[in-house]
């Protein structure tokens, strides 16, 4: 089954099947990378592959940051009961916020 069939129809998906093949495998990769540095509990790291998600293209991060929250629901329910891996994820995309302006002021 093609990912794209996961995803409801709608604006998600419209930017989806707008990706071209190798940033939709990106945004899977950078998706996982992205909850597991969120599960280690380093926000650090969330914001790291979030900003090499951003230098694929900025559908590809903002796909990889809705992808890696909309999960976090699921570890909720299963194995992270106090929502650590949530705020961790929350808080790497503020510091993602915080530094992304002066990045992409270094590539313009």
């Amino acid at each position: 089954m093609p990912p794209a069939n996961n995803i409801s129809a709608g604006p998600r998906r419209k930017t989806w099947m707008a990706m071209t093949d190798h940033q939709q495998r990106q945004a899977l990769r950078l998706t996982l990378n992205t909850l597991s540095a969120a599960a280690t509990g380093s926000p650090a790291g969330v914001a790291q592959t979030l900003a090499e998600a951003a230098a694929i293209a900025p559908a590809v991060e903002d796909h990889v940051a809705w992808a890696a929250a909309y999960l976090t629901a699921t570890l909720r329910l299963t194995v992270d009961p106090t929502g650590q891996v949530s705020r961790h994820l929350t808080t790497g995309r503020q510091l993602r916020a915080q530094t992304a302006p002066a990045q992409e002021g270094l590539f313009t």
